[in-house]
């Protein structure tokens, strides 16, 4: 069964929640203001993708489960995005573009994957992956020295890390 969850939000101050169990569902939320927060459990195949623009966003995405893929996109000022998987197989995808930036990727289990792509001023990148074979690509466009990373990565056999500042 599939489930699938979309919507769109035009005021301000506003919050977006979707809560979907199952297998291979969808959730999607388009944030131009404050918060999502989308919470994925289940088995397998589910997506989580939320878009926001404006300032002061925030965005929460939990998966767990095997073969969960994340997308968190944010553009503007003082976004902050946080996803946290568990399971096996996992993708979280971070785009951000703008200043005051801060993602947050933290993933237990095996074979996950965590991308994190900040375009502007004032970055962080955080990234925690404990469990086995986990890969970590950060790429800061337009990176300053106080544009910090910080990995932490407890894996068991193949593992890999990647930062681009530019």
């Amino acid at each position: 069964m599939k489930l699938s969850t979309s919507f769109l939000q035009h005021s301000l101050n506003s919050v977006a929640c979707v809560l979907a169990l199952g297998f291979a569902s969808t959730a999607m939320a388009v944030d131009l203001h404050q918060a999502s927060e989308l919470d994925r459990g289940g088995n397998s195949g589910n997506s989580a993708m939320t878009y926001q623009q404006g300032h002061g966003n925030d965005s929460t995405v939990l998966q767990s489960g095997f073969r969960n893929d994340s997308l968190t996109a944010q553009s503007g000022i003082g976004n902050r995005a946080l996803t946290l998987q568990s399971g096996v197989g996992n993708q979280a995808r971070v785009l951000q573009s703008g200043g005051y930036l801060d993602a947050t990727v933290a993933q237990y289990g095996h074979g996950h994957e965590a991308n994190i792509l900040q375009k502007g001023f004032g970055k962080e990148a955080n990234v925690v992956q404990a469990g086995v074979q986990g890969r970590v690509d950060v790429m800061q466009l337009n990176a300053s020295r106080g544009a910090p990373v910080e990995i932490h990565q407890f894996s068991r056999g193949r593992a890999a890390i990647q930062v681009i500042q530019h």
